[in-house]
């Protein structure tokens, strides 16, 4: 048994076109099919009430190939500001113990990449959103710089993992501490800051504060 596997806490209860290419992860089956918890759900009732209803006045416009292009569209834009939220949380307050927190991180950074390839492979995504996206993804992918296992391991590799590595938490805690310390100048800022630009390219507005 190697270090990483002793360092375990049990649960109690750049082209724009490039395939992302993640190493194959464990996923519980049995959840396949369920919609996020209950933060994601509230994430999309506020933010997307309006959005989606825009959405749905132009479906009737286009082939059924463009219908499944346009919806991974506006799937990936949920899944980004999802993911915003939760970084948002994690700034706010240390969620590193927390394994619904993690489980849900994990799963909405799965979805994400699974709907940017989606998109990728159609050849249909906005090529400058993509972009900025493969940026961010790979931001994650290699933080920290210089580590065997960065954030992006972990998220590949614990997936439906029934315990979470005492690493991968270390890591959130360390992200939500840098944060007090220095909000401005944080990683977890200058990544909420990337995500904007993204929301921004796609036409989307957060409210101020």
């Amino acid at each position: 048994m190697g270090d990483l596997d002793k360092n375990i806490h049990r649960k109690d209860e750049s082209s724009p076109y490039e395939k992302i290419i993640v190493n194959p992860v464990e996923k519980d089956k049995k959840e396949k099919g369920e919609s996020y918890t209950s933060l994601k759900n509230a994430t999309r009732t506020q933010i997307f009430a309006t959005l989606v209803s825009c959405f749905k006045k132009f479906l009737f416009t286009v082939s059924s190939k463009e219908k499944l292009s346009f919806y991974n569209h506006q799937h990936l834009l949920e899944n980004i500001l999802a993911f915003r939220a939760l970084l948002v949380i994690l700034s706010g307050s240390d969620q590193s113990h927390h394994p619904d927190f993690t489980e849900q991180l994990t799963k909405v950074w799965h979805s994400l990449i699974e709907d940017c390839n989606a998109l990728t492979l159609a050849k249909k995504g906005p090529a400058e959103i993509l972009t900025k996206l493969n940026f961010f993804i790979a931001q994650i992918q290699s933080f920290p710089p210089g580590a065997d296992h960065t954030l992006g391991y972990y998220f590949n590799h614990y997936a439906g993992a029934n315990w979470i590595p005492f690493p991968f938490m270390e890591l959130l805690q360390s992200l939500h501490r840098e944060y007090t310390a220095s909000p401005v100048i944080s990683v977890l800022q200058n990544w909420i800051t990337l995500l904007d630009d993204i929301l921004t390219a796609a036409g989307i507005r957060l409210p101020s504060g």
